[in-house]
């Protein structure tokens, strides 16, 4: 739980140093699947970073050096994480 609320603080404060970055929705997302998923949401969250990260290096790979100009929405990525993690957990 405390782990989650760390995960959910560091968002935040991503987002309230950048909101380009990151917007609160996103933030709200986490700490709503934080309350949903209480025990598994920091696996639930690693899943979604690495799900994240996968699409990441998929449209690396794909796009090459324009995709660093890209901006991903997180929001489709976590809720795809989180089911996969309820799925596998």
């Amino acid at each position: 739980m405390f782990l989650g609320a760390g995960v959910v603080l560091g968002l935040s404060c991503v987002s309230l140093a950048k909101p380009a970055v990151l917007g609160m929705g996103d933030v709200k997302l986490a700490l709503l699947i934080l309350t949903a998923l209480d025990a598994f949401a920091v696996r639930a969250f690693a899943l979604t970073f690495e799900v994240y990260a996968i699409v990441a290096v998929v449209l690396l790979f794909e796009r090459g050096r324009a995709a660093l100009r890209m901006s991903l929405p997180l929001a489709p990525i976590t809720a795809a994480g989180c089911l996969i993690a309820l799925l596998l957990l």
